[in-house]
């Protein structure tokens, strides 16, 4: 019995196979990019929340032990942890009532070439 080979073969072609490593390597590179900017939002955001928290002690702070006189202080915080936050306080005297001080409160950090930082205002 004669038995005829079949002319279609089974399996890719190098073309195929070399179209689909470069999808799935496009695909790789754009998930490593998004997970790259993921980490840095995330980042950002944890700072962004410890800057908060330590800006609304400072200003605690200032409603326990009261405002004080009016110019500018600074400094650090202590403990490793918030050792890249720096604080400032700027008091003014109202202008619209010569009795109420108005504080603020700021919470600095720097972030690779940029200085970042969170801000609040009070009135005593």
């Amino acid at each position: 019995m004669w038995c005829e080979r079949s002319l279609v073969e089974h399996g890719f072609t190098l073309l195929e196979v070399m179209i689909a490593l470069a999808v799935m390597a496009v695909t790789l590179l754009a998930v490593v990019k998004i997970q790259t900017e993921t980490l840095a939002a995330v980042e950002e955001a944890r700072m962004r929340m410890a800057a908060s928290w330590l800006a609304q002690g400072k200003m605690s702070e200032l409603e326990v032990y009261g405002p004080g006189n009016e110019g500018m202080r600074t400094g650090g915080f202590e403990g490793e942890a918030f050792s890249r936050f720096r604080w400032s306080v700027h008091i003014t005297t109202s202008p619209m009532v010569g009795i109420v001080r108005e504080a603020s409160v700021r919470v600095s950090w720097r972030q690779g070439e940029a200085e970042r930082y969170v801000e609040l205002t009070g009135f005593f």
